[in-house]
């Protein structure tokens, strides 16, 4: 063995100078301060445990909820079928049996299937349920919500108002009247519950797609079924829609008939306040919540 290899290996005979020269540096190299390594060990792992805590509080569906089934808290993903759902902060919820809603999160629920009355004190557009037709959003309201085993479903307002959307279709319903839901379709088109037979007939056919029923809509229409006449401008065209714009303004003036036809949104906006059932600024925030 030579120097070299000891170099290499540490194998073999050791020059003197290298000899020296390690005693020299030996004194010199590192010593951990062991108290240090601990203390740094303990603050990374209280980092970590930070970390995990601010992860768990920010993952969707973190155990927290304000709502309870009874005496039990309800988290994400949980399911009732029957019993009384409640939030003091935001309202209570009498779910019928054999029905299936499900926490998504927050103040955000989904009717899978069932009954569900709902009595909101929460402010407007706090309160969301999902149906596989459409999506309720409350705007401060007491409402029955029902979906039937094909997905589509009924709305009934008894206070207030509530908003059901689904893609680009979107229907505002008011105490008093009802709207339906078709699972692919979204919602149909309001009515008054006291609106005569025929016309709530031609509405549920004007809905399924049967054009021949917007004539006997229309006829049967009173003052009060403005509303209906007001949904259906948008779901019309051409001579339909014109169909549609006189006799509405039979009962309310209309400001900018031009711009209606053509569906301008302020024009709308005026025929919509025209009805007496408030200004249209307070459901155009609605759409920017969800």
């Amino acid at each position: 063995m030579n120097d070299e290899e000891y170099l290499w290996d540490r194998d073999g005979k050791v020059d003197g100078e290298v000899a020296r020269l390690e005693a020299v540096l030996g004194r010199l190299k590192y010593a951990p301060d062991r108290g240090q390594l601990r203390r740094m060990a303990w603050r990374v792992g209280l980092v970590a445990v930070a970390a995990g805590v601010a992860l768990v509080l920010m993952w969707p569906g973190s155990r927290q909820s304000s709502w309870r089934l009874g005496e039990v808290a309800l988290y994400a993903g949980d399911l009732v079928e029957e019993g009384r759902v409640l939030s003091a902060s935001v309202g209570s919820l009498e779910v019928e049996k054999g029905s299936r809603l499900r926490l998504k999160g927050g103040n955000h629920f989904s009717l899978e299937r069932g009954v569900m009355h709902a009595l909101v004190w929460a402010a407007p557009h706090e309160f969301v349920v999902d149906t596989p037709a459409a999506k309720a959003i409350d705007l401060g309201c007491q409402y029955t919500l029902r979906v039937g085993e094909d997905g589509g479903g009924v709305l009934q307002v008894e206070t207030g108002w509530v908003a059901l959307a689904a893609s680009t279709r979107e229907a505002f319903v008011p105490a008093g009247a009802e709207c339906r839901t078709r699972a692919g379709r979204g919602p149909g088109t309001p009515y008054y519950s006291d609106a005569t037979e025929a016309m709530k007939a031609a509405v549920l056919r004007w809905d399924g797609g049967d054009a021949s029923a917007l004539a006997v809509l229309v006829a049967e229409s009173r003052p009060k079924d403005g509303l209906t006449l007001w949904h259906l401008i948008a779901q019309t065209e051409g001579e339909a829609r014109l169909l549609v714009v006189e006799r509405l303004g039979v009962y309310v003036p209309l400001q900018d008939r031009d711009g209606i036809l053509r569906g301008d949104r302020k024009a709308l906006d005026k025929a919509w306040e025209a009805l007496g059932l408030g200004g249209a600024d307070w459901w155009r925030i609605w759409r920017q919540t969800i």
